[in-house]
């Protein structure tokens, strides 16, 4: 399948405009412990339910990763089953 690296971008874009000049810690859904990991999770998991409201299948989406440096990095995944 393909999608629109636009419409994609659009989808990222409204996902993470909460974290831009945030203080994560402060942010319930971290836990005081804004970790790479969980910030991947908490963009997954907001692109895939922000995938519908731009019409696109949320199948597309498998992986979210998110470095830290250039030789550091965390992915969540999509559960294969």
């Amino acid at each position: 399948m393909l999608a629109d690296f636009g419409v994609l971008k659009a989808c990222l874009k409204e996902v993470i405009a909460p974290l831009d000049h945030s203080n994560l810690n402060d942010m319930a859904v971290f836990q005081n412990d804004p970790s790479a990991e969980r910030i991947a999770r908490y963009i997954f998991d907001g692109i895939f339910i922000t995938m519908s409201k731009f019409s696109l299948d949320s199948q597309l989406l498998w992986a979210v990763d998110v470095y830290e440096t250039p030789l550091n990095m965390a992915r969540y995944e999509k559960d294969p089953f």
